[in-house]
């Protein structure tokens, strides 16, 4: 970046506090945080009010989970990866069509959506479980994964950030 210039993307800015090594990198850390903050979430909402859920409410649950994992399938598949793919490697071209014109990052950002929907049960065990799952992945995975792109990518990744938003937002 040119020294005149203002860096507005937080790229660079910030070392990430945690990051897996090797075969456990990002995605897998990723599903971690993911996993923990929908289990925290769960908790927060409790034995009593889950057992006292009706089944349409439990049934939007499911359908907001589903919609997150077809949601992973699709946004895959635009980025030239196999449904099943586990892990994404090391990126060989910048993909900022599509869904990636919106967010950076389609995936994470998919997984606000069984999140919010805790607040069908516990509006406040959706807040904490979301606002967990954002902080842990922007210390984490994001900045990571953000420093290897501009590694990668150089410039190029630093004005499509500087155009499209880490989340939705």
């Amino acid at each position: 970046m040119n020294a005149g210039k203002r860096n507005t993307t937080g790229l660079g800015q910030s070392a990430p506090l945690f990051e897996l090594k090797g075969k456990w990198a990002r995605i897998e850390l990723s599903a971690y945080v993911a996993s923990l903050s929908y289990v925290l979430g769960i908790l927060l909402v409790g034995e009593q009010k889950l057992t006292a859920a009706s089944p349409a409410i439990l049934a939007v649950l499911l359908i907001c989970f589903l919609a997150f994992l077809i949601s992973v399938v699709i946004i895959q598949g635009r980025m030239g990866f196999a449904p099943s793919a586990n892990t994404f490697g090391k990126p060989q071209h910048l993909v900022t069509a599509g869904i990636f014109q919106y967010s950076r990052n389609p995936i994470f950002a998919a997984f606000l959506l069984p999140l919010i929907s805790l607040a069908l049960l516990s509006v406040s065990a959706a807040i904490i479980a979301t606002a967990v799952y954002m902080v842990v992945m922007n210390l984490t995975v994001l900045r990571t994964e953000e420093r290897d792109l501009v590694k990668l990518f150089g410039q190029t990744y630093v004005d499509y950030a500087s155009k499209v938003p880490r989340w939705l937002f």
